[in-house]
């Protein structure tokens, strides 16, 4: 194409025949559609020969810097800054093209070497890379703040009982472990309150499953407003909860369960007549204790407060 161009162009192509091999040649109809071009310009787009075919000059470059060319007007040589589209060109810092046009009878041709900026346009360009990276960085950050709470609230769903926001059976058992074990360790007092709602199912058989919730949700609510920080309290079962108090003595313990009680027989619900009323069993954990012991001998001072009537707390 080089030896076309020089053999037919009349004017001054000494102006860059020194560095002609690092130029992009292209030849267009005179429709503007690619008739030719050279192996450079193949290495700076992402388009492979068969794509090329047909393409006509404004699918390679962009409207804006086209509308520099006045085709019709060519009589010499002209000289504008072409850009090529962002998709077409090969991943380059830089997009725009020192380019000649060139008006011949069978065409156009072009020559175009990519433009080589001044210092102020290297450090604007970097400085809007620089706050296109900032911006995604911010946006990334946002998305794993928004992912992070996503994930602690599903850990939150899957170890809390929804109807009482309490712990759930699975999260108890695996605290208890951790609290039995740090008990030991460190030589720490550890104890263990397991209570049930006195004549529940006759709370759901009169008034209904809708009443019998209310009077669990609100159980739920007394537990979370009278637990301590590292004590955790849990619904087990239907109406079974579980009160592991961490860095506590039995005596103590007693007094925590006496004064939760009085609180449950305070509650008053609209259209249960029945007052409310609940049973208690304490104990604290022994040296030879594992998980099992423990929590049987607590479900023993329960059944214990049972026997003796319910409505009380008792403890072995």
């Amino acid at each position: 194409m080089l030896e076309d161009i020089y053999s037919k162009c009349p004017y001054p192509l000494d102006l860059f025949l020194d560095k002609l091999s690092s130029y992009i040649l292209l030849n267009f109809d005179m429709d503007l559609t690619i008739r030719g071009f050279n192996k450079e310009f193949l290495e700076t787009v992402k388009l492979v020969e068969a794509e090329i075919k047909d393409k006509s000059i404004a699918d390679i470059f962009s409207s804006s810097s086209l509308q520099r060319v006045d085709f019709d007007s060519i009589k010499s040589y002209q000289r504008v800054k072409l850009c090529f589209k962002e998709d077409v060109i090969i991943d380059k810092l830089y997009h725009q093209y020192n380019s000649y046009f060139f008006n011949l009878e069978d065409g156009y041709y072009l020559i175009a070497e990519e433009s080589t900026p001044e210092q102020g346009e290297i450090i604007e360009k970097i400085s809007r890379l620089n706050n296109e990276l900032a911006n995604k960085t911010r946006e990334l950050s946002r998305k794993n703040v928004k992912l992070e709470k996503a994930k602690q609230r599903i850990e939150e769903l899957l170890k809390t009982d929804k109807l009482t926001a309490l712990s759930n059976r699975r999260h108890f058992m695996d605290y208890f472990e951790k609290m039995i074990a740090n008990a030991k360790r460190h030589s720490l007092p550890l104890s263990l309150v397991m209570s049930d709602l006195d004549h529940f199912k006759k709370i759901n058989d009169n008034y209904g499953h809708s009443a019998g919730d209310r009077v669990l949700a609100a159980f739920g609510q007394l537990l979370l407003e009278e637990t301590r920080q590292g004590d955790l309290a849990s619904r087990i079962g239907g109406e079974e909860f579980t009160i592991i108090l961490n860095g506590t003595p039995l005596k103590e313990a007693k007094n925590y369960a006496e004064r939760i009680r009085k609180k449950v027989s305070n509650l008053e619900f609209e259209a249960i007549e029945a007052g409310i009323t609940i049973s208690m069993g304490i104990t604290e954990l022994k040296p030879k204790d594992d998980a099992e012991s423990f929590l049987k001998r607590a479900d023993k001072a329960l059944y214990k407060a049972k026997n003796k009537g319910r409505n009380r707390v008792e403890s072995l």
